[in-house]
């Protein structure tokens, strides 16, 4: 009977994980089967994916707002971590916005260069190396 009492919530716990694990919706709540310990673990449980559900929401309208925004520019977008590997890109042509999904020819800054041109207002044409991006971040040989 002992063992019941201990194991029971333990494993109900698990259960719980896992549920949430599989199926990554945070708004699983384990149910709380004692006033000992081990409710106190599951309710900090508890409070934990509250938390993290809470956070993921919040990620989601910030990504949805970002994305929105991105659309909607009437620039090139180009994201890219600090090492300059370009993770995806967003272009202006004649007026119409496209959006390039990347493919494993294109994945470095560098390569940029050779699609794109950024010019000066009066029509020079910048180098690579002018780019503003290409300040901060390295770019290499191709």
């Amino acid at each position: 009977m002992l063992q019941r009492q201990i194991s029971q919530p333990i494993l109900a716990l698990a259960e719980t994980a896992r549920a949430i694990s599989d199926r990554r919706d945070y708004s699983v709540r384990a149910k709380r089967l004692g006033e000992d310990e081990l409710g106190l673990l599951t309710d900090a449980f508890n409070h934990m994916l509250t938390q993290i559900n809470e956070q993921d929401q919040t990620l989601r309208k910030s990504e949805a707002r970002l994305h929105t925004l991105v659309e909607n520019l009437v620039e090139g977008v180009v994201v890219s971590d600090l090492d300059g590997q370009v993770s995806a890109f967003q272009s202006c042509r004649g007026g119409h916005v496209w959006i390039q999904s990347l493919n494993e020819s294109l994945r470095h800054l560098s390569e940029f260069g050779e699609i794109f041109e950024l010019s000066a207002m009066d029509g020079t044409v910048w180098p690579l190396d002018q780019w503003p991006l290409s300040r901060i971040l390295p770019v290499r040989d191709s």
